[in-house]
């Protein structure tokens, strides 16, 4: 992938780059997705798929403009039980969607940070970055398929 670098050099700023372009939280109980975003992702954005369960939203020019975590509840929260608080305090505003508020976001930052380290840290050898397997993404899809909410709205 020719932006290898750059997703590489942006990943690791992942905790960095939520906290400076505001990104959102939600939660979508129905399907158990946990969505960390700007408020409204670029149109040009798409979902690369980096293991079964993380995808990041990308930019062509290689920006990560939010994470995607599915089985967030059964499975991601289940194996890291001290991140199991950010869905406890996060306010349900539709049937089953659920989103952190800013002051929750807030009291919660040292764990986000330390979440966007270990995705970071568990996803930084993924085959989409070539240092697993010399092979292209092994999935994209236009994040419009997948999201289903506009979190331009201040909470």
């Amino acid at each position: 992938m020719e932006n290898s670098n750059k997703y590489l050099i942006n990943i690791s700023k992942l905790a960095e780059t939520a906290k400076n372009n505001n990104w959102a939280i939600e939660y979508d109980a129905d399907v158990d997705s946990f969505y960390w975003t700007k408020p409204e992702i670029s149109k040009n954005a798409q979902l690369m798929k980096l293991s079964d369960d993380f995808a990041l939203y990308v930019t062509p020019e290689g920006n990560i403009e939010g994470v995607f975590i599915k089985y967030a509840k059964n499975n991601f929260m289940e194996h890291n039980k001290g991140f199991k608080p950010i869905l406890e305090n996060m306010k349900e505003v539709d049937d089953n969607r659920f989103v952190l508020t800013k002051s929750n976001e807030k009291k919660l930052s040292g764990l986000l940070e330390s979440m966007a380290n270990k995705i970071t840290a568990d996803n930084i050898f993924s085959p989409c970055f070539g240092f697993i397997h010399h092979k292209t993404v092994p999935q994209i899809q236009n994040f419009n398929k997948i999201r289903t909410s506009n979190l331009s709205e201040p909470l």
